[in-house]
């Protein structure tokens, strides 16, 4: 899933293709502060809120040799844990192989990687949780090595605000270092990030204005009833078909022709679409 997000009101929507699912920044996309570093051991990808509480941080070797994460530390806002080998995994060199992925959990995780031909990937926290058990709403997560007055912070990433993920998804680092939310409902733990590259097709598209309570019926067809309005500032059309929004509850609107004003379907560039109910009675 590739995910933009608008948060006003208290209300989420979403924007589906096929099956991947966009969460549309209102006004603006937000980034995420990021770094890459001189190790090549970076952050790309983060677990936050699993309904089964497997809490993860995965990260990535850009390097063409192995890189060993003995005295390496992974921190959130309120507490540090060290990374070790985890206490149910035999086949372990806490090392990350060259171009190649690592999963930290924590050390009472079920995760099914566990019980894969993946486990000598996947690393442990110290304890029972990542730093004091990641926030669902914000935090701020490190990777680094040293002690004392030698601490080399390596990669780091926040969340909150506008750089969210709704329940099951995880935050993902595209192309360019911007951490948005992934297609995918668990993530893609050890393997290319889904939103690596197609970020860039819908980036700049936005939720403008919304309407969410207009006088009378919601659900009156146009151009009366609830309507999300989009704009484009990509700097090259967008194909709005095959895209749905979808509201907070899972409730989709398909973004169709016969629903779609403004620009339509097909937005140009520094234009506007208006998306109406038009007498649909699952989105809200």
């Amino acid at each position: 899933y590739l995910i933009f997000v608008l948060s006003w009101q208290g209300v989420i929507c979403y924007m589906k293709k096929d099956n991947m699912v966009f969460i549309i920044f209102s006004v603006v996309i937000a980034l995420s502060f990021y770094s890459f570093d001189s190790f090549g051991i970076t952050i790309t990808e983060v677990m936050y809120a699993p309904s089964d509480g497997n809490e993860w941080v995965e990260l990535y070797n850009d390097n063409s040799a192995n890189v060993s994460l003995r005295g390496w530390f992974l921190e959130d806002t309120t507490s540090y844990d060290t990374i070790e080998c985890c206490s149910v995994n035999g086949n372990c060199s806490l090392s990350i192989a060259p171009e190649g992925f690592a999963l930290i959990v924590d050390q009472d995780s079920t995760h099914s990687l566990l019980n894969s031909s993946n486990s000598s990937s996947i690393f442990c926290v110290d304890d029972n949780s990542i730093g004091n058990g990641l926030s669902d709403t914000s935090d701020l997560i490190k990777i680094g090595n040293g002690s004392g007055g030698n601490i080399n912070i390596f990669d780091s990433m926040n969340y909150g605000g506008e750089v969210i993920a709704a329940r099951n998804y995880t935050l993902e680092r595209d192309l360019v270092g911007e951490f948005i939310s992934g297609y995918n409902i668990g993530g893609t733990p050890l393997q290319p990030n889904s939103v690596w590259d197609l970020a860039r097709e819908y980036r700049g598209l936005v939720i403008s204005e919304v309407l969410p309570d207009p006088d009378g019926i919601d659900t009156l067809h146009h151009p009366n009833g609830e309507w999300v309005e989009l704009f484009n500032g990509a700097g090259h059309d967008i194909d709005l078909r095959d895209l749905s929004l979808i509201d907070f509850g899972g409730g989709e609107l398909p973004i169709i022709p016969a629903n779609t004003f403004g620009s339509g379907v097909i937005i140009c560039d520094k234009c506007y679409s208006v998306v109406y109910r038009d007498g649909d009675s699952h989105f809200s």
